[in-house]
């Protein structure tokens, strides 16, 4: 292994603004022995390290140029060469250039995890040797499992990811289940992966009770993300804007047969209605916000048993949000809230209104 303490010294002496004949003498060897070690014909000896280390103002680590952990720059820098390498067409030379790298930064797990993922990347360039992409692909994964063994868990959580998609790719479920259950099973990213294996396995019931899930999830943080936009776009743009995301929730949950952010929404959007003198479009959406507070009071929030995209978790009281509370006082209350918001009052006079309020307190 070559080192590179020769340039090293002459960096740092001349920064000091030092003669090699001032470094040879302060620590006490030869002009010629300094002049050696800094074309690297030869290194100092090891007893001369540290006094050579304080006379430089460093330390032995630096010396050799040496880094306990290679930062961000670092590792973008080497990863970028290494692309370089593959990118010239010629596998093998980049191969060998990147386990050079892996020797040279053993510890560097972040550098262990991009380099494996290079090794997947590019055995294209092997397509027509299946026997040595076999082995690549062998090696890609002994990298990320070695990556996958830090203690930093961001880094470990991405490289049991990128293992277990490596081992599904090529069809080793039960290694890539095994990887899989060793990741946050909490995450949206480990749940979606958790499902496509038991589907390649043919655990449908696991698979679909995770897909159905993970849908269920994206459709109730579509609708509080439209919610959010929704009240920003009433104070920038106005009512048309908000109008307009507040009916795409609801379009999101009639879509997927379900009662979730929608619901609630629907007395927003009929008092954006009744501003913007919209008066049918107000009582419409104050009926539909009746029934989804009955639902709510009666049955849980999202009565996913009538929704044929949730039938294998449609039995899970996690998703079936019921309050403890008595219907009547919910919707008491409910009839004093719809009744004192300023926005109706244009509403006092209507019978559909009236009828509603009636219903509520009655």
């Amino acid at each position: 292994m070559e080192l590179n303490i020769g340039s090293v010294i002459q960096k740092l002496r001349k920064i000091k603004g030092l003669t090699q004949e001032q470094v040879a003498d302060a620590i006490g060897v030869s002009k010629a022995a300094v002049s050696k070690w800094e074309i690297g014909s030869t290194y100092p000896d090891i007893v001369l390290l540290a006094p050579l280390a304080r006379l430089l103002d460093t330390n032995i680590n630096e010396l050799f140029e040496f880094h306990g952990h290679l930062t961000e720059k670092e590792v973008t820098i080497i990863t970028t060469l290494c692309e370089q390498e593959f990118l010239k067409g010629d596998y093998f030379s980049a191969y060998d250039y990147c386990e050079k790298q892996l020797k040279k930064y053993p510890n560097a797990a972040k550098l262990k995890l991009v380099i494996a993922s290079l090794y997947w990347q590019y055995t294209t360039l092997l397509k027509d040797n299946e026997e040595t992409r076999n082995a690549m692909v062998k090696r890609a994964c002994e990298v990320l499992e070695e990556a996958s063994e830090i203690s930093d868990s961001d880094i470990k959580e991405h490289a049991l990811y990128v293992l277990s998609s490596l081992y599904i790719t090529i069809e080793d479920y039960d290694n890539a289940l095994k990887t899989a259950e060793k990741m946050n099973q909490k995450s949206n990213d480990t749940m979606l992966l958790l499902a496509t294996i038991y589907r390649h396995k043919g655990e449908n019931n696991n698979a679909k009770d995770l897909y159905q899930r993970l849908l269920f999830q994206s459709i109730r943080t579509g609708g509080l993300v439209l919610h959010g936009l929704s009240k920003i776009a009433e104070k920038e743009s106005g009512f048309e804007d908000a109008q307009f995301f507040l009916e795409t929730i609801i379009k999101l949950d009639t879509l997927f047969e379900v009662q979730n952010v929608g619901g609630s929404c629907t007395l927003q959007l009929a008092e954006l209605y009744a501003r913007s003198n919209h008066m049918d479009k107000s009582i419409d959406m104050l009926k539909q916000y009746v029934k989804f507070m009955n639902t709510l009071v009666d049955g849980g929030r999202e009565a996913l048993n009538n929704s044929r995209f949730f039938s294998d978790i449609s039995g899970d009281e996690s998703f079936n949000d019921v309050r403890e509370e008595k219907s009547e006082f919910i919707k008491q209350r409910l009839a004093e809230e719809i009744i004192n918001t300023p926005a109706f009052a244009v509403l006092k006079e209507n019978g559909e209104f009236q009828k509603i309020i009636e219903a509520l307190k009655s």
